[in-house]
């Protein structure tokens, strides 16, 4: 949540589902965020295979109700929760929200 709130405060906004549980999984709330944004990025500090985050992915990409090519960029997984920023900034310069000078 404190990478968020420095996203916010750099011009970026975001929205973090935090799953209070993995089973069931709460498809339709990541489903949702999906659509809406448009852009996916799971952090976790799992295992990098067979994980929460690995789990998150495939059903997104597997979805009958949203089509990978909805994603305005690759699907982005993290293992580490200090490396969040630095997803998010690169994201970011992706999406084009910010430019280098």
């Amino acid at each position: 949540m404190e990478a968020a709130k420095e996203l916010e405060q750099a011009g970026i906004d975001c929205e973090v589902i935090n799953l209070r549980t993995i089973r069931p999984l709460d498809d339709e709330t990541i489903i949702n965020s999906v659509m809406k944004t448009n852009h996916l990025i799971t952090v976790e500090n799992g295992w990098p295979q067979s994980g929460v985050g690995a789990e998150v992915c495939a059903r997104i990409m597997e979805s009958e109700l949203l089509h990978y090519w909805l994603l305005k960029l690759p699907v982005i997984y993290s293992l580490y929760l200090l490396s969040m920023i630095v997803h998010f900034v690169h994201a970011a310069f992706l999406c084009g929200i910010w430019t280098l000078e």
